[in-house]
This record gives structure tokens, C-alpha cells and sequence, in this order.
């Protein structure tokens, strides 16, 4: 129930009030002094509308520093009485102002919709607020129209909705099955068309079957395919080897050949070295012959003979070193030992031509010796002349 109704810049209204009582209620009044105003005031907050500021009261705004006029603020205050207790409804409407206030709820960016609460609290509707000059209340209106009213009075305007949903779904469900009946009829005519495969089941088992041993038969094949490969691997790795076999062979023959040849050397190079022995021994002897000529003359002439035999024996030495070391080309262990003995072999020449040096001076001498160093007898004509020959 609404309890009362205050106006404040509102149209004509300045300030007023009106304050209503349970059952009916009447405003009675001269033309143009706001009865249709109050009905306007409830129905701007019930129903937000006309969105304009057309029904601000003139005069109530005010002027700004640069001249623009601001308009002044409307406001509509209803006390509505409801579950036991008084709920006031405030709409303000003004310069950037647009807000509602229901009880301690504010909302303070209103669009074209009502919040809610307002409905709610008012439990009105559009269709209980008419016009001034609006014709009696379904008088006029049409069997639809008032039936439609009714309806919403009696909450049927639902049930209609629901009857109408339920009518569209049924008509669906009608059209639904009819095309699924359709569709049952082809597919029964098309199901004809696989009768075979009763028949066909048996030999998808027979076909299973043989794709099983087929599988088995392509898993021994890769298996095969898989030797084969290592088989080709292997063979080519013989081929390889055999190749590397043959080069081996050819290397061995000649490690053989080589080895005949080093053998050959080494045989020579001990004959040589057993010389070397000996003509160590004749040397060490032309030594011991050279510390006894001063004590006989008797052994000092057959040392001599000995160191022109060794001097020859000297020479072919050399001459066969020079085939030894043309032998001995690209074996260098051997070369090396070679070497060794070239240097004990130049020593010993060293040694043989000093030994030559002094043959030489011992030759001056005895030139001038008239008397033979073996017999001790006065040497006349030619006897020195072949006592220098022989030695």
C-alpha cells in the first residue's frame, strides 16, 4: 500500500505532498493545478519513464561562471507500507544526477530499465496506471487484449507460454518422427542390401585367419631381410678382408725377401765383424812388433809383410763395405750397426796409416843401413835394393 507521495520540482508541483489512506483514494482538484502529475510522478518512477528532463519544474536551475545554464533537480518520494513495516522510494532526477534510492539500496547509474527492488516494492504494473485521457479500462479494447490482461492477472499468460512451448515441441516431435519413420523405412531398404553379411561374417573369421598368418609370414620376412642384410654385411667385410689379406701377402713376401736379404748381410756383416776380430788381433800385434824392433830386428821384418797383407785385406774390405751398404739401403737398424762398424773400420785405418807412416820412416832407415838385419853381412850391389823389396 502506498502511504504517500511527495513531489519536489515536479512539473507544477514546487513541494507538495499527498498522503493516501487504505481503499480508494481521490485527488480532486481545479484543471492544470498537478493532478495528472502525481499520476505521472508514480509512473516516471515505476517505469523510468519519459527519459528526458522535460518534467523538471522551470525556474529551479541556476546559472554557471561562463554562462550555461544548469537545470535544478527533480525528486519523488514514495513511502510504500509493506510486510509490517514502511519502505520509502526515492527518484531524483537533476544536472549530471540520475539515481534511485529503495531503503538503504542506492543506485546511482540508472539506464532506460527500473532496478528490481522498485517493482518489487510497488508491486505494480504498467497496466495499472492510466492516462488522463486514455479510454476506459478494457472497455474499448479487443477480445484478445483483455483476454491477454486477464491472463497476466491470473499468471495463465505463463501457462499459455508454457502450452505454446509445449505445442512447438510436440509439432517438432511429430515432424521428427515422421522423418525418422522416413528414415527407418530407407535404411530397412538399404539393411536389405547387406543380407550377405550374415554369410560374410564367417569368412571376416577365415579373413582374420589369414591376415594373422600373413602378419606371422611379413614378420619372418623382415626377419629374413634382416639376415640377408647382416649376410651382405659380412660379405662385404670378407671382400674387405681378403682384399686386405692379398696387400698383407704381398707385404709378407716381401718382408720375406728382405728378411733373406737382411739374413745374407748379417752373414756377411759377422764374416766381416770376424775379420774386423782378426785384423783387431794382426793390429794389436803390429803393436806388441813395434815395442820388440828396437830388441830384434829378426821380428820386425815379418810384422811388416803381416801390415802390407792387412792393408790389402784392408782395402777389399772396403770394397765390400760398399756393397754392404748398398745392400743394407732402407734397413736402418742394420745401417746403424753398419755404421758402427764403418767407425770402428775408419779407426782402424786411422791406426793402419799411421802404422804406414811409420813402415815409412823405419824404410828410411834401413836405407841407410849397410849391413842385412837378418844374416848381419855387408850388403853390396843390388842385395839392399831387394831386402827393401821384399819388406
Amino acid at each position: 500500500m502506498i502511504k504517500s507521495l511527495t513531489l519536489k520540482n515536479f512539473q507544477s508541483h514546487e513541494d507538495s505532498t499527498f498522503e493516501f489512506c487504505e481503499g480508494v483514494n481521490v485527488i480532486i482538484g481545479r484543471s492544470d493545478h498537478g493532478k495528472s502529475s502525481a499520476v505521472r510522478a508514480l509512473r516516471w518512477v515505476l517505469t523510468n519513464r519519459p527519459t528526458t528532463t522535460s518534467f523538471i519544474r522551470r525556474g529551479t536551475g541556476t546559472v554557471g561562471k561562463r554562462g550555461a545554464a544548469k537545470i535544478g533537480t527533480a525528486e519523488v518520494d514514495i513511502v510504500v507500507h509493506k510486510d509490517g513495516k514502511d519502505v520509502k522510494i526515492v527518484r531524483r532526477r537533476g544536472h549530471e544526477l540520475n539515481e534511485c534510492t529503495v531503503g538503504d539500496e542506492e543506485f546511482t547509474t540508472l539506464g532506460k530499465d527500473v532496478p528490481e527492488l522498485v517493482t518489487e516494492v510497488l508491486n505494480l504494473d504498467e497496466m495499472n496506471i492510466q492516462k488522463q485521457h486514455d479510454r476506459p479500462y478494457l472497455i474499448f479494447e479487443t477480445p484478445g487484449a483483455v483476454a491477454s490482461t486477464f491472463n497476466k492477472f491470473t499468471n495463465l499468460d505463463k501457462v499459455e507460454g508454457a502450452v505454446s512451448i509445449l505445442n512447438s515441441d510436440l509439432k517438432s516431435c511429430v515432424m521428427e518422427k515422421k522423418n525418422l519413420e522416413k528414415d527407418q523405412i530407407e535404411l530397412d531398404k538399404e539393411i536389405e542390401k547387406f543380407s550377405y553379411l550374415a554369410d560374410f561374417e564367417s569368412m571376416v573369421d577365415v579373413y582374420e585367419e589369414i591376415h594373422a598368418d600373413i602378419n606371422k609370414s611379413e614378420d619372418a620376412v623382415r626377419s629374413i631381410k634382416s639376415i640377408v642384410d647382416e649376410v651382405k654385411d659380412i660379405k662385404d667385410r670378407l671382400e674387405f678382408n681378403k682384399d686386405k689379406l692379398s696387400r698383407l701377402k704381398d707385404v709378407h713376401s716381401k718382408a720375406v725377401v728382405l728378411k733373406k736379404e737382411l739374413d745374407t748381410v748379417q752373414k756377411l756383416y759377422l764374416e766381416k765383424v770376424g775379420q774386423k776380430e782378426s785384423i783387431a788381433y794382426l793390429v794389436d800385434a803390429i803393436i806388441d812388433g813395434e815395442k820388440s824392433l828396437a830388441v830384434t830386428k829378426e821380428m820386425h821384418l815379418p810384422n811388416m809383410k803381416q801390415e802390407k797383407t792387412l792393408h790389402e785385406t784392408l782395402l777389399d774390405i772396403a770394397k765390400d763395405e760398399e756393397k754392404i751398404q748398398g745392400k743394407l739401403s732402407g734397413l736402418t737398424d742394420t745401417v746403424k750397426s753398419i755404421k758402427f762398424a764403418e767407425e770402428n773400420i775408419a779407426t782402424t785405418k786411422k791406426k793402419l796409416a799411421e802404422k804406414n807412416v811409420s813402415l815409412k820412416e823405419a824404410k828410411e832407415q834401413l836405407e841407410k843401413v849397410d849391413v842385412c838385419i837378418t844374416c848381419g853381412q855387408k850388403l853390396v850391389g843390388n842385395a839392399k835394393k831387394t831386402m827393401l823389396e821384399n819388406i
